[in-house]
């Protein structure tokens, strides 16, 4: 009976010490858990920066300039560095149609630019 007893006893302290061990991992685990979301929310902000770098650098290429802005807003990025990337994307549009009409008229003969100078001489 005292055998009996003392297993009993024996069983239910490793038991208790497994436990003791599991609660110990759940907890270490929780806490590394936690640690990454920290390094996430790190990691996300410091792209957001170099993104804002990237969308003001005006030394760089816009359509550079303007890829870092989608993927900034994309992000979650907003605020006025938004409206400067919003703005960057008015600007190569304008640039470009600018562009397709230049190169309309490049493709124009002698002649027919002579006919469009004139025409748009005597309408002023």
């Amino acid at each position: 009976m005292i055998d009996n007893f003392l297993l009993i006893v024996s069983v239910l302290g490793g038991v208790a010490t497994i436990l003791g061990g599991i609660y110990k991992l759940v907890k270490m685990f929780h806490n590394v858990m936690n640690k990454i979301e920290d390094v996430e929310k790190q990691i996300q902000n410091n792209a957001l920066h170099i993104l804002k770098l990237a969308i003001l650098e005006e030394n760089m290429p816009m359509v550079e300039r303007i890829k870092c802005g989608e993927q900034y807003v994309s992000m979650g990025g907003n605020g006025q560095i938004k409206k400067i990337y919003e703005g960057l994307v008015r600007e190569n549009h304008i640039m470009n149609e600018t562009f397709k009409k230049n190169k309309k008229l490049a493709e124009l003969s002698d002649e027919q630019l002579d006919i469009l100078l004139s025409q748009l001489n005597n309408k002023e």
